[in-house]
């Protein structure tokens, strides 16, 4: 399977945040590495947010991104879950490292856990290494004609709005705008598809997947589906589409974008034969202490609001 260390994360190529400068993101490039910059609420101080850093890969020296931080007013930068993998040897070198230069942040917004599918091996034997639950529920969809449908198209992301914006609702889950969305697939047109599954002529599912050819991964960063077609396991194949779209494109690497353990999603990701890992912690790097600690309570505030809110919506279910 691809090397991961080896891997600059589809989020800190020129490419995605070229799209998020187009979007009205402002977007800073120090040295090797990209991170967006917010201003923190009721105060003229900025953080900045760098997610999936890989340390391997893209060099930075923290005495000048001090001098840097301070030039620009920015009070911290926070390393989101960095694309370097716990348990190995590069993981446990940055992990000492950063102790002594960063502070462990309080919360990731990337999941710490990811699931990787190895795609270098025939689609047989991918299929034999899937759950087996996950095969009768791939060929069950197959047998009740559940139809496919692949495109690059604005009638994808539409499609995929709706759905997504449907579940994103019915979850309880942020999003962003469809605008948002619109300007990621301007920029990113050709490496961008939407795979959606059809029940007779009803919407039921659709993927978006990005294709990173220069790290041989496809990704699958959004996604949606309608709950009353479920009995019919459409996104079980979509995601075996997926997977043929990868190798079609001579990819190695399915990046699932995310994994919590006990989640229902994870579960569903698990079953199609793919490895678990574990990234390193986050990381802040902390220029002004006392407006850091200002974002970190506003920030908490802000998430325990939120998971308050994802409880009403269960209750209305």
């Amino acid at each position: 399977m691809l090397n991961i260390k080896k891997q600059i994360h589809l989020v800190q190529t020129q490419k995605w945040n070229e799209f998020k400068k187009e979007y009205g993101t402002r977007i800073e490039k120090f040295e090797d590495i990209f991170f967006l910059v917010k201003k923190i609420p009721l105060t003229n101080k900025y953080m900045g947010y760098c997610p999936k850093l890989n340390f391997e890969k893209q060099s930075i020296n923290f005495k000048n991104l001090k001098k840097y931080c301070i030039q620009e007013n920015i009070s911290f930068v926070r390393f989101d879950v960095p694309n370097i993998l716990s348990e190995s040897k590069e993981g446990k070198k940055w992990k000492n490292k950063l102790k002594g230069i960063c502070t462990k942040s309080p919360r990731n917004t990337f999941t710490k856990k990811n699931i990787y599918l190895n795609l270098e091996p025939e689609i047989e034997e991918i299929l034999k290494n899937m759950h087996p639950k996950k095969r009768y529920n791939i060929r069950y969809a197959e047998k009740k004609g559940v139809n496919i449908k692949i495109s690059q198209e604005k009638e994808g992301l539409d499609n995929f709005w709706k759905v997504h914006e449907y579940t994103s609702k019915n979850q309880g889950f942020l999003s962003h705008s469809k605008k948002y969305f619109e300007v990621m697939q301007k920029n990113l047109k050709n490496e961008m598809f939407f795979i959606q599954a059809y029940i007779n002529t009803k919407l039921a599912v659709v993927w978006m997947l990005i294709i990173d050819n220069t790290n041989d991964t496809i990704y699958y960063p959004y996604g949606g589906s309608f709950g009353k077609y479920n009995k019919f396991y459409p996104s079980d194949l979509v995601g075996f589409e997926a997977i043929k779209l990868g190798k079609d494109h001579n990819l190695k690497l399915f990046d699932m974008w995310g994994a919590e353990e006990g989640k229902g999603f994870t579960d569903f990701k698990l079953k199609y034969g793919g490895d678990l890992v574990e990234y390193i912690p986050s990381y802040d790097f902390v220029v002004d202490s006392i407006y850091y600690n200002i974002f970190n309570f506003g920030y908490g505030l802000f998430w325990k609001i939120q998971e308050l809110r994802k409880k009403l919506i269960k209750i209305k279910r």
